[in-house]
């Protein structure tokens, strides 16, 4: 179906994404630095591998934070291999995530690939390729119990 990963290895429970940008039960809402890629590798740009840095930090003080680590690709190349990619470059910042930070296991729920789906940019142009390029930490919210 649209809008869904075609690979995914999350373990959701009942838990819900929360949308960072737009997260009003959250008075500052988190905001992870995304971790850039190099084209058709699970390799970061400088800026990424600074990122990534970022996000060990920020899970580092933020211990019962849980989190699903979702990769992209841009638009070039065929459907399947994005999708086989955007889970390498997930993996690749999962694998830095637990190994320089000691991230807790509990805090990892998920690691999935929207491949090329879900661009951030629509261009054709390299600044706008590069910037599907990319991971994203997706903090993870419990849902609001009923009275």
């Amino acid at each position: 179906s649209l809008g869904q990963p075609e690979i995914s290895l999350a373990r959701f429970e009942n838990e819900q994404r929360t949308n960072l940008s737009n997260n009003a039960s959250t008075p500052n809402p988190p905001i992870l630095p995304e971790v850039y890629f190099r084209p058709g590798r699970a390799v970061p740009t400088t800026e990424g591998r600074q990122n990534r840095v970022r996000v060990v930090e920020w899970l580092q003080h933020h211990p019962n934070a849980r989190v699903v680590i979702v990769g992209y690709t841009d638009s070039r190349g065929r459907r399947v291999p994005n999708q086989i990619l955007g889970l390498r470059r997930a993996r690749a910042v999962e694998t830095f995530l637990r190994s320089k930070g000691h991230i807790s296991r509990s805090q990892i729920v998920g690691v999935e690939s929207f491949g090329d789906a879900k661009p951030v940019c629509l261009a054709d142009t390299e600044d706008c390729l590069a910037r599907n390029r990319r991971v994203r930490i997706e903090v993870l919210a419990k849902p609001k119990l009923s009275n």
